[in-house]
């Protein structure tokens, strides 16, 4: 039996910042670029971590990033861990889970446009003792259509040359003695 065929339209509505969301069977792949670059090797000292992440879709308020594997810091579980943002996405905080090395940013009333970069600070305690880079993933959970829905992407890779990288300063001192 032959089926008819038939229109399909639909409202143009842009969905997760994309203009052809809308359409039957429209599909696109989710993209995440992540760097992340850090002010100091030193055990034990003050490290300003600077976190740029692009993606190709909005994230709707209330939308989930997480980054995970920035283990080996003293600094303690936190749920109201200071951050900057360049343009205010993700508040003013974030929450912090030392043993995990996670940092979970929750998105803003004013949502996150793909828009161009997003540049976000925080800042940690290196941890006391020598450790090799980290490697760090992040992960989002996003909210679509207005509903409370979540949609989960993990596993995307930072990139970054010697992520929370630590190492210990030693200084040796001689003396000598004459008579």
């Amino acid at each position: 039996v032959p089926i008819a065929p038939i229109g399909m339209t639909g409202d143009a509505v842009t969905i997760l910042g994309h203009a052809d969301g809308w359409k039957p069977l429209y599909a696109f792949v989710p993209t995440t670029s992540v760097s992340i670059g850090q002010s100091n090797h030193a055990a034990s000292g003050p490290n300003l971590l600077t976190i740029t992440l692009s993606m190709n879709l909005d994230l709707a308020p209330g939308s989930k990033v997480t980054l995970s594997g920035l283990t080996g810091t003293s600094t303690g579980d936190n749920s109201n861990l200071g951050i900057m943002t360049s343009n205010g996405a993700f508040g003013t905080s974030g929450v912090w889970t030392k043993s995990t090395g996670e940092l979970v940013l929750t998105v803003a009333s004013g949502g996150y446009s793909t828009n161009g970069e997003i540049v976000i600070t925080v800042q940690l305690v290196n941890g006391p003792v020598a450790q090799g880079p980290r490697t760090v993933t992040c992960g989002y959970e996003l909210g679509y259509l207005g509903g409370s829905e979540m949609l989960r992407v993990d596993g995307v890779t930072a990139d970054g040359d010697d992520i929370l990288e630590v190492f210990v300063m030693s200084s040796s001192s001689s003396s000598s003695s004459s008579s």
